[in-house]
Order: structure tokens, then sequence, then C-alpha cells
């Protein structure tokens, strides 16, 4: 028994020994887990601390570099990113901040232009990619600045940016403003026949849309001018067609068919339209019916036959004095065998007519305000040119080839005065030719004269090319004076014996009296074929229009007229083209 009993007792200590052991293990375990829980919410505070304190740092970093303070800045994105380098804008933030703190470095200085050069330049620049408006604002402070800087480059380009803006202008249907700036161009080279062009061309259209509406034998009148000069300008044909038929409906309401009539021949000229067609029929017809207009009466011709038909040919040109107002108005005769005369009425403040060698045009004295003096005209009454220095002219006449016009200007006392000759295309200025007070040139060349050689006066005759003029009448009342077509005899009116009589003389100075009776006969003037001369006289009581032969034969009255002429020999004239 005691045997078991010693073997049991080390057994029951060993086993004890191992619970207590496992027990304590068990305790530093718990004690163990215990502590590190602790410790890792320990660490974790820790972290949320030091990342709310970089965030801090941070945007205090941020407030220094708003007041530019970038060396404080610094330390503050440092101090940021050492409690939290996940910070984020912060790297970025610290290497701005380093990056103002660096020393900007100093730019080496560059010469600058002149102001003259960079305005050039930027002219040039403004020129060359059309900017018109630009490159003119850039060479006018350039002048402004310096007017003698690189003058001649800066002229050209004033000149080309104004044209060229003025065609921009013209294209976008601004013309006024175009009109201005070709203008602008012409002052910078008057010379450029491309701008004086592009000017006139587009003045013309201009004045013909000014007059479009209100009157539009006027507008006809320039449209068909710009037509010549261009025909493909703008819509110029179009509105030259539609004005000369609004002029002929004008005319036909009027009862002015004559005139209708040559509208829409015109108008027919530039496009075929069946009831213009008959539009013109029409006023042809009643044209060649009708009588010649007031102040005018046409009368029965003093001949032995019972014809009424003038058997003269070409267009007669004279005025007539109205008796209220005492304006003169220029009238055109036009002869045709197969219908009898037509008359025209032209215009007013025109006298004193005298027809261009090829019988397009005439040049008359003018009393139209602001166009006084001698003046060249068409067909349609149109001024074509205005003389220099003829404020005072009268009585024109033509040089044979056409390219000059004689005048006279009256002197101080009676029978005095010098005769001039001017081109006849309005440049120039007057030069004298000889001392004296009435004129005609002939188809040959020779001037024919009234003057007084001391005391001897009379007409005299100069063959071209000579200076000296030879007197082969003896009247300084001999005036009137008109050549023949051939140039080898000379008409003209005299009342040295009392009376005013028509004479006819050659050259060489043998003189025939034409008319023989005691009333007033003269303003002669021959046909184009030297068959007739036209003459005006009173011997029926009041003012007729009269033919007759060179000879004095076959006198017949072709028209009353209700024009005055007493006391105005001297400053009246007729002429008779072809």
């Amino acid at each position: 028994m005691n045997y078991n009993n010693d073997t049991e007792g080390p057994s029951s200590v060993w086993a004890w020994a191992r619970g207590l052991g496992t027990a304590v293990i068990l305790l530093f375990l718990v004690f163990v887990l215990v502590g590190g829980v602790g410790v890792y919410e320990g660490l974790q505070k820790r972290a949320v601390l030091r990342r709310e304190a970089a965030w801090e740092h941070y945007n205090r970093g941020l407030g220094h570099m708003r007041h530019d303070r970038y060396e404080v800045a610094v330390a503050e994105f440092e101090m940021a990113l050492r409690l939290d380098p996940s910070v984020e804008g912060a790297r970025a933030a610290l290497a701005e901040a380093e990056r103002m703190l660096q020393p900007i470095p100093t730019p080496t200085p560059q010469p600058e232009q002149p102001i003259t050069v960079q305005l050039y330049d930027r002219a040039e620049s403004c020129y060359e990619k059309g900017d018109w408006g630009g490159a003119l604002a850039a060479l006018e402070e350039l002048r402004a600045t310096d007017p003698e800087y690189a003058a001649e480059k800066v002229t050209a380009l004033l000149y080309d940016s104004f044209y060229y803006r003025g065609q921009d202008l013209a294209a976008e249907g601004r013309l006024e403003e175009a009109l201005r700036s070709f203008d602008q161009a012409l002052i910078w080279r008057p010379e450029s026949g491309e701008a004086l062009e592009e000017r006139e061309r587009l003045s013309l259209y201009l004045s013909g849309v000014g007059f479009w509406g209100a009157d539009w034998m006027r507008a006809a009148d320039i449209f068909a001018e710009l037509y010549m000069r261009d025909s493909g300008y703008r819509d110029v044909a179009d509105r030259l067609y539609r004005a000369r038929l609004a002029s002929g409906d004008l005319a036909a309401e009027e009862g002015d068919w004559c005139l209708a009539e040559g509208q829409y021949a015109q108008a027919l000229d530039l496009g075929t339209d069946l009831t213009l067609r008959e539009k013109w029929v029409e006023a042809r017809e009643r044209c060649a019916m009708a009588s010649a207009p007031s102040p005018i009466q046409p009368a029965m011709a003093l001949t032995v036959t019972e014809e009424r038909s003038a058997p003269a040919k070409g267009t007669l040109a004279l005025t007539l004095y109205d008796p209220q107002t005492k304006v003169p108005a220029l009238y055109l005769i036009r002869f045709d065998p197969t219908g009898g005369p037509r008359w025209v009425r032209l215009a007013e403040g025109f006298s004193e007519p005298s027809f261009s060698p090829d019988g397009t045009q005439l040049a008359v004295r003018s009393s139209v305000p602001g166009q006084e003096g001698v003046c060249i005209i068409d067909q349609s009454g149109q001024i074509v040119a205005s003389l220099a220095g003829t404020i005072q002219g009268r009585s024109p006449t033509w040089s044979p080839d056409g390219e000059k016009i004689g005048f006279v200007m009256s002197g101080g006392e009676p029978r005095t005065g010098m005769i001039y000759a001017v081109t006849a295309d309005g440049h120039g200025e007057p030069e004298e030719l000889v001392s004296g007070w009435a004129v005609a040139w002939g188809s040959e060349g020779w001037l024919a004269y009234t003057a007084c050689d001391g005391e001897d006066c009379g007409i005299h005759v100069r063959s071209p090319g000579v200076q000296e003029g030879m007197r082969i009448t003896a009247s300084s009342r001999d005036i009137g004076l008109v050549w023949s077509p051939d140039g080898q005899r000379l008409a003209y009116m005299s009342d040295h014996d009392g009376d005013w009589e028509v004479h006819v003389i050659t050259r060489e100075g043998w003189v025939q009296q034409i008319t023989v009776n005691e009333v007033k006969d003269g303003l002669v003037v021959w046909s184009p074929d030297g068959a007739w001369l036209a003459f005006v006289s009173d011997r029926d009581g009041g003012w007729g229009l009269y033919l007759m032969r060179p000879d004095g034969s076959e006198v017949r009255k072709l028209f009353t007229l209700s024009s005055d002429y007493d006391g105005g020999w001297e400053h009246a004239q007729m002429a008779w083209g072809p």
C-alpha cells in the first residue's frame, strides 16, 4: 500500500505544475493581446493628428503664397510634407514657391525701332492684307510724324490704298464713298489715267442716278455718255434703255412727238421690243404731221408755185427770244424733203450757234448761270466743253480742221475788239489772232474779219499761214460774215447804204448786193450744198425766216418768227449744218 502511495504522489505534482504553467501562459497572452490593441489604437490616433497638422501647414503655405511671402510658404510646405508626404498638391506648391524665389534674369535690352519705321512697316503689312483703311491710318500718322520720311514710297502707298479702296467700295455699292476715295487717289497721283477713268465713270453714273425719275431726258443723256465710254459698266445699258423709253413716253404724253420719236429710236438701238417699236412708229407718223411749236408759227412759202415744203437739206440752227422774258432759246430746224421741216427746241440760254465741220456739234454763246461764255454742245443740247477765257466771247466760228474756235471779244468802244482762237477741247488759254469785231473761218482755211486799219475799215481776208490781211470792203458796218461751203465766197450783211441788206463777195473783192429794198435783211447763212442762202427779214411787217438762191432769186418765206431782232444784229447769227 505504501508503494502505491509513493508512486501517485509525484505524478500529481507534475500535472498540477503543467496546469499552472498553461494558466500563466494564457494570462500572459491575454495581457500581451490587451497591450497590443492599446498600442495600435495609439498609433492610429497619432497618425491622424500628424495628417491634420500636415494639412494645416499646407493651407498656411497657400495663404503665404497669396501674399507673396514665398520663403515662409516654402517652410510651411516642407513641414506639411514631413508630417504627411501624401498631402495632395503640397509638392507642386513647394516647387512653385521655390521657383518664385529664384531671381528673374534681366533680358538683354533690344534697340527699339524709330516710330517712323514702325508706322511704315504697319502700313505695308496692312496693305499686303488688303486692309486699306488700316494702311491709310498708319500712313496719315506717319506723315503727321515726319512728312519727308520715304516720301516717294509713302505717296505710292497712299495712291494705291485709296485707289483699291475705291474699287472695293464701288463693288460693295457704296458709290459716294468710292468716288471720294478715287478723288483722294488723284490727289497723290493726278496724272493717273486709271484712277481718272474710274472717277469719271463713277461720277457720270451717280449723276445719272441723281436725275433718275426726276428728269428722264437728262438721265438718258448722261447714261448715253457713260455707255459710249464703257457699255459694260455696271447696269448702264439697262438704265440707258429705260431712261430713253421713259423720256419717249413723257414726250408723247406732252405731245412732243418728234422728241418721242428720237428717244424711242435710241431705245430700239439698245433692245428689240414689239411694243416699243409700235410706239416709235406712231411717234414718227405724228412727228411728220406735227406743226411747229410756239412761239413759231408756220407760214405759206411765197413762191410762184403751191409748193410748201422746203427744197433745202440739213439742219438750220437759230436763236429766238421770248418777247416776255427776253431769254434766248436755241432751235434746230431739220429739213426733210419728204416730210417738211421739223422744229426741235434744243435748250434755253444758248445763242450765236456755229456748226462744227462734221455737223455733230455746235459752238454757242452761253448765258446759262455759272456756264457763261463760249461752249461746245451736242445736238441734244448738252454741254460737251466750256472754253476757258471766253466769258465775254461772242460770234464763235470753227477752224476748218475742227480743232479750234475763233471768237470775238468786244472792246470798250464801238467798232473795237479783238479776235481770239482757243482749242475746241476746252483746254488751254485763248491766243490773239487779230483786232476786229466780226469773224468767220472758211473751209479752205481763210480767215475773214471786219476791222479798221487806221481810217480804212471793212472786211479783211487772210489766207492760211499769212499774218497780214487784205481789205476787200470799205465799211465798218459790214458784219455777219459767213463763208460758202467751198470757201470761195463770203456772204455778209451791211447797212452802209442806210438799211440792212445781204451781200456776197469773192475773196478777190468782187461783190454783189443780193437784196435791194428798204427793210431789214440779215443774219445770212449758206446751206451745206451752197445752193441756198437763209436769212431773217422784217419785209412782211414782222420777222420771218426766208430762203433764196445765192444770186437773190427764188425768194421764199418759210416761217413767221415771233422773235425781235431790232438792234440785235451784231450779237446774233444762224448756222446751217449737214
